[in-house]
């Protein structure tokens, strides 16, 4: 019932059978029952057909139990379930088979994402005589981009094309719901408050779709005050050196002057002033 890779010692994978097993054990949300109180989400951002691990924080023992669901689908199925030391594939639903291994720690491997695996993860598992359980939001990202601006600019955050015909757009900043529902997001004289990870949830054909914008705010004039700064520094440089050459040239032709007029005037001897006064 489960395929173990001895190659690696420490974090090795638990492949989730296929085949069913309907007597391995109860519905997955049965367990989920006792679970008092959920923490927030952390969200983690892949994109379209690449492989993700989902945390789940538990100790890396093969024989821990655990379960991990999608919320709001649990009657629908477990994502994978590992209890008495079996995988629970009857409870599994069935758009996981296949898709999903189960790490020593209990973590989830999940290959091939598509859009559909967008949501809320639950892992639940039962060590040291209590039940734990940790909550991840999969955000599948299909655009995401770095913008970078000043404060008291105008930055304007866009879902889509303009041609996309979208419907039921959201707009989340960091962890929070913001009142707008356009496609575009318009933050007039930004500042560095804000700075964060904006997403924009929307559908279209009936797809829901994610897009991701990291905004970078500078403080004021933090960028440009430090080239000016430097800039003034180059300027007096460089009038230093000017002034420096002129100097040095004007006099350099004074010396070259009076070394010219002696040579044109050659001293006179006192013997030769002498005959020169006879004459």
């Amino acid at each position: 019932m489960m395929a173990v890779d001895g190659n690696v010692a420490e974090d090795f994978l638990f492949d989730v059978p296929y085949e069913d097993n309907v007597g391995a054990t109860e519905h997955c949300a049965l367990c989920l029952l006792v679970v008092p109180s959920l923490a927030a989400a952390q969200n983690i951002f892949s994109k379209p057909g690449q492989t993700v691990t989902l945390p789940c924080g538990s100790p890396k023992n093969n024989t821990t139990p655990a379960t991990w669901i999608k919320d709001g689908f649990e009657s629908e199925g477990c994502v994978a379930q590992f209890r008495d030391n079996n995988f629970a594939n009857a409870s599994q639903h069935p758009s996981y088979r296949g898709r999903v291994k189960l790490n020593r720690n209990k973590s989830l491997t999940m290959k091939k994402l598509t859009t559909a695996d967008s949501g809320t993860y639950i892992c639940e598992t039962y060590w040291g005589g209590s039940f734990h359980n940790e909550t991840v939001s999969l955000i599948i990202v299909h655009k995401e981009q770095n913008i970078s601006n000043t404060t008291g600019q105008t930055v304007t955050l866009s879902c889509g094309s303009p041609k996309d015909s979208i419907t039921d757009v959201t707009w989340i900043k960091g962890q929070v719901e913001l009142n707008n529902r356009n496609k575009s997001l318009i933050l007039k004289n930004v500042t560095v408050n804000d700075t964060e990870t904006y997403q924009c949830k929307y559908y279209e054909e009936g797809e829901q779709h994610t897009e991701i914008y990291h905004l970078s705010v500078d403080p004021a004039g933090g960028d440009s005050e430090g080239r000016r700064h430097v800039g003034l520094a180059g300027v007096f440089v460089f009038v230093v050196g000017v002034v420096f050459v002129v100097v040095f040239v004007v006099v350099g032709f004074v010396v070259y002057k009076r070394h010219q007029k002696k040579k044109k005037h050659p001293p006179v001897c006192p013997d030769e002033a002498a005959v020169q006064q006879l004459v």
